[in-house]
């Protein structure tokens, strides 16, 4: 029955540009037409696991779809099926008096514990399936995949969240658990037919920070960047990392908060896009890892201008009132109450910056700003909690870094090596004392030249401490 299978979202050839001159790009959804048997019957041809038995109206369900060796990859209950090589939308053998290598695949796991499939994810060595308890992988020890050498085999037992995707991190495979009060990542490595694989809890660092349910996990592996988003939450938890050959040197955690609830999310090209549910409405909004042709940049610098829900108005669009000294336009983006909201011009005149009153669907700003174009959307902040600072060796050939954390330390000094920044503030908490707030600005006077934007690129900033290690914690 078509309409309870699987259905189909085809791009199609013919396309259009709207008013803006964007190309608007047309998709068909629809049913597809599934083969029918054409040979033998229910015991020498039998039925694929998921359709139904003859008089019954529904089969067992689909749980997910994926691809495989140039097939359709089903997942239903216990089974894994096949389709036809190179025919996605047939699950028939040919002929019921012979066996031929592109035939469908109809294979069962099994498992000491309930081990029903939710989840797939392709690699060179086989496609690893995912049930709640364990995972398993589907594979050939032949060149060719077909029913007479494909197998199933255990590769581990570790907790799925069957409500999550596993992701592929580029050489490695990541799946989130189900189980527990917060959430873990791990990430599999090593995966062969002949031997167990490695499986590192990524999330150990973070293990009592984010919430357990995250299960939509979006990937970007030209950027090795994992984030973690939960429907109705409003913060989304991010995996960085960076290998170099076969040596991980970066692993490391932040989050973001966003205006609004997750719906969705996901990572194309370098683009990270969210669907945010706030007040009546769902918002689709981006943000860019990293700048595209179309990123807005300061001059022609590539210095992005960050705001929330960011939006534009063009000069020609900009009326300014001499009675009342304001410039007013209408509002490209949606008013929250409550957030600042704010302008930054652009151009020749970029820079400057104002407070935007709205009344309605208009936005305000003091003074003239009709000479520029302006960039506009909701401010946020930007915190990190530096860990405690302990004496580091390395040990060994491998080149291991470890921490003595029982040895006694007196940090004289911090010194902060960063990249292009701006303004920005250093807070110093210290047993026994006052916090101390240590403010580092853009660029100080006759240290650029004019008209150049005042952001320092490569600064070296010392903040004194003399303090034992364990007393102080840093925020900037």
């Amino acid at each position: 029955n078509p309409a309870s299978m699987p259905h189909g979202i085809l791009r199609l050839s013919e396309t259009r540009r709207d008013a803006d001159d964007d190309i608007i790009v047309t998709f068909l959804v629809a049913s597809f037409q599934w083969a029918s048997r054409q040979a033998g019957d229910d015991v020498t041809n039998p039925r694929p696991s998921f359709a139904p038995q003859e008089g019954a109206v529904f089969g067992r369900p689909i749980n997910n779809i994926s691809f495989y060796r140039n097939r359709f990859v089903a997942l239903t209950d216990e089974n894994v099926v096949c389709s036809v090589a190179g025919d996605f939308f047939n699950f028939w053998a040919k002929t019921a008096q012979a066996i031929t290598p592109s035939d469908p695949i109809d294979l069962q796991v099994s498992n000491n514990y309930p081990a029903v499939l939710y989840g797939a994810q392709p690699t060179t060595a086989g496609l690893i399936v995912f049930s709640e308890n364990a995972q398993f992988m589907l594979g050939t020890e032949n060149d060719v995949l077909e029913p007479r050498t494909a197998r199933t085999t255990l590769l581990s037992s570790y907790n799925f969240n069957k409500d999550s995707n596993p992701v592929n991190l580029g050489t490695t495979v990541g799946f989130v658990s189900g189980i527990g009060r917060y959430t873990r990542f791990y990430e599999m490595a090593n995966v062969s037919r002949d031997q167990e694989p490695e499986v590192v809890e990524q999330s150990k660092v973070v293990e009592r920070l984010m919430p357990g349910d995250y299960q939509q996990v979006g990937i970007s592996k030209d950027n090795q960047i994992v984030a973690f988003g939960k429907r109705e939450y409003d913060t989304v938890w991010i995996f960085r990392y960076f290998n170099t050959g076969e040596k991980r040197v970066l692993s490391s955690w932040f989050r973001w908060t966003m205006l609004g609830n997750i719906v969705h999310h996901a990572i194309i090209k370098d683009s990270y896009y969210v669907a945010l549910h706030k007040g009546s409405s769902v918002y689709l909004v981006r943000s860019d890892l990293r700048p595209q042709r179309n990123t807005t940049t300061v001059t022609e610098e590539d210095f992005r201008v960050h705001f929330d829900y960011y939006g534009s108005v063009e000069d020609s669009n900009l009326t300014y009132d001499a009675n009342t000294n304001a410039t007013t336009f209408t509002l490209p983006i949606p008013y929250f109450s409550g957030e600042e909201l704010k302008a930054f011009s652009l151009g020749t005149e970029a820079g400057r910056i104002g407070d935007i009153t709205v009344s309605g669907t208009t936005g305000s700003l003091i003074g003239d700003w009709t000479d520029t174009d302006i960039a506009l959307g909701y401010t946020f902040n930007m915190q990190v909690n530096f860990p405690i600072i302990y004496p580091t060796s390395k040990s060994g050939l491998s080149g291991t870094i470890q921490a003595d954390t029982r040895g006694s330390l007196i940090v004289s000094r911090i010194k902060l090596s960063l990249g292009d920044t701006g303004f920005y503030q250093a807070t110093l908490k210290s047993l026994g004392r006052d916090d101390r707030v240590i403010t580092f600005e853009s660029a100080t006077l006759g240290t650029y030249l004019a008209d150049s934007v005042a952001i320092n690129a490569g600064t070296i900033r010392t903040i004194p401490v003399y303090d034992r290690n364990t007393n102080v914690r840093l925020e900037l």
